[in-house]
């Protein structure tokens, strides 16, 4: 099962979110974006958060020299929010 979802937010393009199961049923996701100023241009090594205040779940990440992040093997569901760096 596949679900994109636009993440609006400072410095960020996009994120798409992708949910694969495992054998055990149990489910995980995974989610891509890259990160740009505003005129558009790439900004690589910026410390990105992918956070849930529903249940306290944090993730940390660094874009890559591309821009983008990945976060894998997150539990799906509602709430999350990704704050990258203000400062660079």
């Amino acid at each position: 099962m596949v679900a994109r979802q636009a993440i609006s937010g400072l410095l960020v393009l996009a994120a798409v979110l992708m949910i694969s199961s495992h054998s055990n049923a149990q489910h995980v996701a995974s989610i891509t974006g890259v990160v740009t100023d505003q005129t558009g241009a790439v900004i690589p090594a910026v410390s990105v958060t992918l956070e849930n205040p529903q249940t306290g779940i944090t993730y940390k990440t660094v874009t890559r020299e591309e821009a983008s992040y990945t976060f894998s093997q997150i539990k799906p569901g509602p709430g999350y929010k990704i704050f990258p760096s203000t400062t660079i």
